[in-house]
């Protein structure tokens, strides 16, 4: 990853932290730009804090689960709140 890209990508805390670097090399691969990859890692930082805060284990994760965060985001964001704009998690 380049330095402009690390420094504008989010910190990812809490289950999904491990799984970062990889996420990166896959959405690489798929063709995302520079600035898609930065949009999803928000996307996954937002998921793996509320992974935390509900108490939600990475293996637990159902599509319930996901229906709730969507609920969550599309309440608080105004972009990337749609199973759609998730595909990539």
């Amino acid at each position: 990853m380049t330095a402009i890209r690390r420094a504008y990508r989010p910190q990812i805390h809490g289950p999904l932290t491990e799984h970062a670097e990889r996420f990166e090399i896959e959405l690489s691969r798929l063709g995302f730009t520079p600035a898609s990859i930065v949009n999803q890692f928000h996307l996954l930082a937002h998921l793996s804090r509320w992974l935390e805060t509900e108490g939600i284990c990475l293996g637990e994760l159902s599509v319930p689960h996901v229906d709730a965060f969507l609920a969550q985001r599309r309440a608080t964001h105004t972009a990337l709140w749609n199973v759609a704009d998730c595909s990539s998690l």
